[in-house]
């Protein structure tokens, strides 16, 4: 697959580093699943995506575009089989912890 034939990603954590990965897939017009698990750290993601995208706008950074796309574009769940259903491409951004990163993969 080709860099310019991936269409959907998903991210694997919603913690700082996921949801502002998330957030820039979105801007760049990715289709996003943002997982993790459970629904309140996905929920927290989803506020805190449209607070930095609000703040972006704000500083002329993103557009009205951008922002739209990001938000209608990045789904947040808790199941892994339906984050990665047709994805093309998995980024694995767990906090540091070695168990944790052997069972995501």
């Amino acid at each position: 697959m080709r860099s310019d034939e991936i269409r959907r990603v998903t991210v694997i954590g919603a913690g700082l580093m996921g949801h502002g990965v998330a957030q820039e897939l979105g801007v760049a017009g990715y289709d996003v699943h943002l997982l993790d698990c459970t629904e309140e750290i996905t929920q927290k993601a989803l506020t805190n995506i449209q607070e930095d995208l609000e703040r972006l706008l704000g500083f002329g950074l993103v557009t009205v575009e951008q922002v739209e796309s990001a938000r209608v574009g990045i789904q947040a769940t808790t199941v892994m089989e339906e984050a990665v259903k047709d994805t093309d491409l998995v980024i694995e951004a767990v906090y540091e912890d070695l168990a944790l990163k052997q069972k995501v993969f």
